[in-house]
């Protein structure tokens, strides 16, 4: 599962500009110990490519104001 996230995020920062990868974490599921050590190896491997990390929210106001997200490389 991490590996597939690592991924996507490598195809990104390869071939989109500006991208935006969304991930889904449900409590119950990521809250156990295996599953957050991944999840800190995820972030310490996305944040090597290079990667920003932001809040939907946060995202859709940059959009909102004229950023535009997603452009093919």
């Amino acid at each position: 599962m991490i590996d597939n996230w690592i991924d996507e995020v490598r195809y990104m920062t390869r071939y989109v500009t500006d991208g935006v990868c969304t991930l889904t974490l449900h409590p119950e599921v990521i809250g156990r110990g295996q599953r957050m050590l991944g999840l800190e190896r995820f972030i310490a491997e996305a944040r090597g490519l290079g990667v920003e990390f932001a809040r939907h929210d946060a995202v859709a106001r940059a959009y909102r104001e004229g950023r535009r997200y997603g452009s093919d490389a």
